[in-house]
Formats: structure tokens, C-alpha cells, sequence
């Protein structure tokens, strides 16, 4: 099993991403439960900067609520693995760019099975959803 852990707003005011980082690692539920990677929103960049200083070897994605026109700049300054984003800002083009730069693309939250299969369509990497009975990942 594998597991992100999200940096939001109240993360980043209490805690700083390294010491969250060491505290995952040093208290694990499970031996075989492993960090796989890191998410920040668009806002918390010092502190997808202060998890990429910590942990270099966990991948990183920024999450963006509305993709800015600079996304590619922001990921890579950070060395991100990829761009996660509302299903409803994604379009072809948009795919095709981040697949271009090398990067992943997840998006949030389509719960609708015909978003999810334009999606998977589009060659999306990733999708987050609330309706995990109606879009499987076999489906």
C-alpha cells in the first residue's frame, strides 16, 4: 500500500513539510506502508520547497485550482513529477503539453463515468474521485 500526503493550509501554518516528512517515516502504521509522494497547493510553494529539502527522493505534484499560464516554470523549479488540477480545467491540449514537459497530470474530482472516460480518453495519469462505485480503475 502507498499513500500522498497532501500539504494544505493548516499543514503549512502548524508544521513544517520536513518535520512532517520525519514524523511519517519515523512512525509508520505499517512497515509496509511507504510515503509515495508529496502534494501542495498552488499558494504552499515554500512548503513543496521545504519537502523537496527534506526528502528529494519523494515525488512532488502541485495542485492547481485554475492552471496558471506559468505552470511548466512553477514545476519545474520545484522539481515536481506532475501537475494535479480540477477535471474541469483539462482539455487535450493541455495533456498534450504536460505529457510533452515530461510531467504526469491527475485531476480531481469527476464523478460523473462519462467525465472519468473522456479523461482516460485524453490520456489523463491520474484520477480522484468521490464515486469509487461507479468509476473503477478497470472500467
Amino acid at each position: 500500500a502507498s499513500v500522498s500526503y497532501p500539504l494544505r493550509d493548516e499543514l503549512a501554518r502548524t508544521m513544517s513539510p520536513g518535520s512532517v516528512v520525519s514524523s511519517y517515516r519515523a512512525a509508520r502504521p505499517a512497515k509496509h506502508l511507504e510515503l509515495q509522494g508529496v502534494l501542495a497547493l498552488a499558494g504552499l510553494e515554500e512548503a513543496l520547497a521545504e519537502a523537496l529539502a527534506a526528502a528529494p527522493e519523494l515525488p512532488r505534484a502541485m495542485l492547481f485550482e485554475h492552471v496558471p499560464a506559468d505552470w511548466l516554470q512553477r514545476l519545474a523549479r520545484l522539481q515536481c513529477a506532475a501537475l494535479d488540477t480540477d477535471y474541469r480545467e483539462i482539455d487535450p491540449e493541455l495533456v498534450a503539453a504536460v505529457h510533452a514537459a515530461g510531467y504526469k497530470l491527475l485531476c480531481y474530482t469527476p464523478n460523473d463515468p462519462a467525465h472519468a472516460a473522456e479523461l482516460v480518453r485524453w490520456d489523463v495519469d491520474g484520477i480522484i474521485t468521490d464515486a469509487v462505485d461507479a468509476i473503477r480503475p478497470d472500467s
